[in-house]
């Protein structure tokens, strides 16, 4: 379907809070400081970095994408679909495929965690630290039932949105 054509009901950008970014950012300069401080030193022993400067080169990489990736969650809801997601990782779900929603507090423990997580039952979770509930949407895809929790400021206006 062309989401194009579709009137645009709701839109929420929900950010994670600034402490959360701001300790990811101090993880990330420390691990920018573990690459460079032993060159600048010029400690020897090169057979140790040959392999630490990629391990850690890599795990700065990886960070700085859940920096760029992870920094806000962004809600759309048309007349056809709603869309959700973290930067290049997002879901897209007809609305006729909505059976319910529900306004719930997240809970962490089943998902493991804030951000995009996947627990048992099809449950996947869009969630938010610091943002204490949202919208859990109910969903027949392709034969499976799934069910879609997505942290909200703003859940009764979400769930309204969703027509539900």
């Amino acid at each position: 379907m062309d989401n194009l054509r579709f009137r645009e009901r709701y839109r929420e950008v929900v950010l994670f809070p600034a402490w959360f970014q701001g300790l990811i950012v101090v993880g990330l300069l420390g691990m920018v400081a573990g690459l460079v401080l032993p060159a600048v030193t010029g400690d020897e022993g090169w057979s140790f970095y040959a392999w630490y400067y990629p391990v850690v080169g890599l795990a700065t990489l990886a960070l700085a994408a859940v920096v760029v990736n992870f920094r806000y969650l962004i809600i759309v809801v048309t007349d056809g679909d709603v869309r959700f997601r973290f930067g290049i990782f997002g879901t897209s779900l007809p609305l006729e495929a909505v059976q319910g929603c529900e306004v719930k507090r997240y809970r962490w423990l089943p998902y493991g965690g804030w951000g995009l997580r996947m627990a048992t039952g099809g449950r996947i979770a869009y969630s938010v630290p610091g943002v204490p509930r949202g919208v859990e949407i109910t969903v027949e895809r392709k034969g499976k039932r799934r069910r879609y929790f997505v942290s909200s400021t703003q859940p009764e206006a979400l769930a309204a949105a969703l027509g539900r």
